[in-house]
């Protein structure tokens, strides 16, 4: 960088964002859930998805009528989950 610098200009921009690892696989799925919740075109198609896909996984696992729903995500290097807790 110090090279680079003597020779043209340098600009660096700092920014505060979440950082996502895209080269883990849950990381990249967080990602891609993350902001397809974000867009207006995708966000309530997603949202429902998770849902079903969240009730099916788990029937007995519903919360108490009038608290809101809790999710955990189990992972290991093979799989992974989304649970009701």
């Amino acid at each position: 960088m110090n090279l680079l610098a003597q020779r043209q200009p340098v600009y660096a921009l700092a920014w505060q964002a979440r950082r996502y690892d895209i080269g883990n696989r849950v990381e990249y799925a967080k990602c891609f859930i993350d902001f397809a919740l974000r867009r207006p075109e995708t966000a309530a198609a997603v949202r429902e998805h998770l849902r079903a896909i969240l009730e099916e996984a788990s029937p007995i696992a519903q919360p108490p009528h009038g608290h809101p729903p809790r999710f955990v995500l189990s992972a290991s290097k093979s799989d992974a989950s989304i649970f009701f807790v």
